[in-house]
């Protein structure tokens, strides 16, 4: 864990050319941080080693709806541990901007510094509390007496609205994130750009014919089979929420489970595809993902994305020109074409020995069931390759799986 978090935050700074922001240390959150640690007793302090728990205290404090701190000192100590988590969302605020930002890193036109000013809007001074309803932002003036707030702060928000009682809720360095993406003038901006704010798995799930045709044979059937699981499993859920009265939407395409990589797995085969692990499959259809993103911000923008001919200095700040690759090199051209053929024939490999694996295995299954005494085995034949080369099972295994002692 690392304390600092919570009594440094990192704050706009529209004259820091570089950074676009400030860290600021927090003296009063660290030493708040401090004495509530050593001032837990026993069973409290092993909760805390937990990031988790640490910051269950502090939410537990700072929003009126959940303190159970005496009233005597609730306001000083909700402020203090406001503080503590305002620093501490901070960091995945600026961390966000800069993820989304770095979708246009290669042409410049967006930079993470024209996002913080949206977001990173805390001063880090402004003793903040919420009201009774954890929604409106109220200041704590030198009086200790409560007035309205005159804007409102990002951390702020991030803190209210984050559910610590549900089951399923997320960190809160990826609530931080989910709610930098989803606000309102981060969103528009990027939209400007042409950046399209779908996931990898909402773009997968809506892929549209034309796109399916350009892609490699195997990155086809790969997002075929995706379908398969993935939008069978969405609409499970669409007709669960309808016939429960629920909301009928399911907005978020979330990360397809294991047991759903885990059905592709199993359905790869009978496509001639051959893939060892739900890791390698969660690899490549982000890979494929990603091509489908780049398209998409092509066919928005008009254009696709350039590198610039100029790059920064990091020392002076200035832009100065690159340094461009002679055309009339000999070398360079022919290192350009090695390295294009050397992509072009490992892509034909792989789709050769898919194809080739498939060819082999489905005259080996079509032999087993033109045999008398074999035929019964024909079925097994894939299933026992895929226990065998894929979960490591062994041959002792596998047959007691597939009911073959």
């Amino acid at each position: 864990m690392d304390a600092s978090r919570y009594s440094t935050i990192r704050v706009f700074d529209p004259t820091n050319n570089e950074k676009g922001y400030k860290v600021c240390h927090q003296q009063e959150a660290q030493e708040f941080f401090q004495q509530t640690l050593l001032g837990l007793d026993q069973k409290e302090r092993l909760l805390a080693q937990w990031e988790r728990g640490i910051q269950d205290l502090l939410l537990s404090w700072f929003r009126a709806e959940l303190s159970t701190v005496d009233t005597t000192c609730d306001t000083k100590y909700r402020v203090l541990a406001g503080l503590c988590l305002r620093c501490y969302v901070s960091m995945p605020i600026l961390k966000a901007c800069k993820k989304l930002a770095s979708q246009f890193c290669l042409d410049y036109r967006l930079t993470y510094r024209e996002l913080l000013s949206y977001v990173l809007n805390d001063d880090g001074k402004t003793p903040i509390i919420l009201d009774s309803d954890g929604k409106a932002q109220l200041v704590v003036n030198k009086q200790g007496e409560i007035e309205p707030g005159l804007g409102q702060f990002f951390t702020i928000d991030v803190l209210a609205s984050y559910r610590l009682n549900s089951p399923a809720r997320f960190s809160l360095d990826n609530w931080a994130y989910l709610k930098t993406k989803q606000h309102p003038d981060i969103k528009r901006c990027l939209a400007e750009q042409g950046l399209p704010l779908s996931s990898n798995w909402s773009l997968l799930g809506r892929v549209k014919l034309r796109h399916l045709e350009q892609l490699y044979p195997r990155d086809r059937k790969l997002v075929e089979t995706f379908h398969t699981v993935y939008s069978q499993d969405r609409q499970q859920q669409r007709r669960h929420r309808v016939n429960h009265k629920l909301n009928p939407r399911v907005n978020q395409c979330l990360e397809p489970r294991d047991d759903q990589l885990q059905d592709m797995l199993h359905l790869l085969p009978e496509r001639g595809v051959i893939i060892n692990s739900t890791k390698e499959l969660h690899k490549e259809l982000t890979r494929i993902a990603k091509g489908l993103q780049e398209e998409e911000i092509w066919s928005r923008r008009g254009s696709p994305i350039w590198e610039p001919l100029e790059a920064r200095d990091p020392e002076t700040g200035e832009y100065v020109p690159k340094e461009l690759p002679d055309l009339n090199s000999i070398n360079t051209i022919d290192h350009l074409g090695q390295s294009e053929l050397q992509d072009f024939l490992e892509q034909g490999l792989i789709e050769v020995l898919d194809h080739a694996i498939a060819q082999a295995l489905a005259e080996h299954i079509a032999s087993l069931e033109q045999s008398r005494r074999y035929a019964c085995f024909a079925s097994k034949v894939i299933p026992g390759f895929r226990f065998l080369y894929c979960e490591g099972k062994s041959l002792k295994e596998i047959a007691t799986v597939v009911k073959m002692t």
